[in-house]
């Protein structure tokens, strides 16, 4: 999700004409699997590389092995959304304040430091 399609919902809220109790879903302006994210990450930040699937439990070990090495990365918290469902509804949102997020497409300068 890009930022800026956030700022543009904040801003709608704000300018409504009466508030809204309640809230509003805000996803991103396609549903895609992590694999189809990553390969899009991928083909811009390091067009050479490609993706290899490990199996879960072999996955696992190796992120508790490298954390035990005091090396920092992906934690527990992300590997179990990685089979999770996080689709959300973006239909309220569109309706009440317009929102329109953009596709994901990724640009190989979001991924220099």
């Amino acid at each position: 999700m890009h930022a800026g399609d956030l700022a543009a919902a904040v801003l709608a809220c704000l300018r409504a004409p009466a508030p809204r109790v309640g809230r509003y879903d805000l996803p991103g302006g396609e549903t895609l699997s992590y694999d189809e994210m990553l390969r899009r990450v991928l083909a811009v930040a390091a067009p050479r590389s490609r993706l290899v699937r490990v199996p879960g439990p072999l996955f696992r070990a190796g992120v508790r092995m490298l954390t035990m090495l005091g090396l920092r990365g992906a934690g527990e918290g992300l590997l179990a959304r990685l089979n999770r469902d996080l689709v959300f509804d973006a239909g309220p949102a569109e309706r009440d304040l317009g929102y329109a997020p953009r596709a994901f497409q990724p640009q190989a300068d979001m991924f220099r430091p």
